[in-house]
């Protein structure tokens, strides 16, 4: 399996517990399938879910965002979801979002099965008042959704942008960057600006120094 390549698996390790396990990169477009399996496990009254990530090479926002709503549905039936990853690419995603603090992440498998069992059987998330811990995962899941949409929009003025102007994406995203700084808007402000104006905005045409725009309209 090439680093490129994606590949889930779903494994029955107890009563209502199971393991995921997941390789390759995760990205905007593997999401969608993630949350698909994650889903089946909710239909089967899954109570925990390990999500092995060792063999993860790059994980999106978009990913996080379904693990965080994953994390949040589950706490609120007493249930539990842990992070399998040594990697510190992957680590490192879910500590600069923060969302460190919220999951249970441990290295290895072998030592995620049984603390997470553990937990399950607890019956003290039941008495616990878990609102400030899920008023957390809503705001991070928020925030996570605003950064995954902002991509998009992002992703979208860039192939708008290198088409009008003939460039390449890269430099279209140049162009776009240079342009929200000099006229001092945030990047996904002037690129949502970018993808539903007809013309090409006035703060991208001052970027470019007079350089024809709007397919050959000055």
């Amino acid at each position: 399996m090439t680093a490129l390549d994606f590949g889930i698996s779903t494994a029955e390790i107890g009563r209502e517990s199971y393991v995921v396990s997941l390789a390759g990169e995760l990205d905007l477009f593997r999401a969608a399938e993630l949350e698909s399996g994650l889903e089946r496990l909710a239909e089967r009254d899954a109570l925990l879910v390990v999500v092995d990530c060792n063999g993860v090479s790059f994980v999106d926002s978009s990913v996080l965002a379904v693990l965080t709503r994953e994390l949040e549905r589950m706490r609120t039936i007493g249930g539990e979801l842990v992070i399998v990853s040594d990697d510190p690419r992957i680590r490192r995603a879910f500590e600069i979002s923060g969302l460190d603090q919220l999951f249970r992440i441990e290295r290895f498998l072998s030592g995620a099965v049984p603390a997470a069992a553990k937990s399950a059987a607890e019956p003290s998330w039941a008495a616990r008042d878990l609102r400030a811990d899920l008023a957390d995962l809503k705001e991070r899941n928020r925030q996570l959704e605003h950064a995954l949409e902002s991509r998009i929009v992002i992703e979208q003025a860039k192939g708008v942008l290198a088409e009008r102007l003939g460039l390449g994406v890269d430099d279209a995203f140049d162009v776009l960057r240079r342009a929200a700084r000099s006229n001092r808007v945030k990047l996904r402000d002037l690129a949502a600006e970018v993808v539903a104006a007809r013309l090409t905005p006035a703060a991208i045409q001052s970027a470019l120094g007079g350089r024809s725009a709007n397919g050959g309209a000055a």
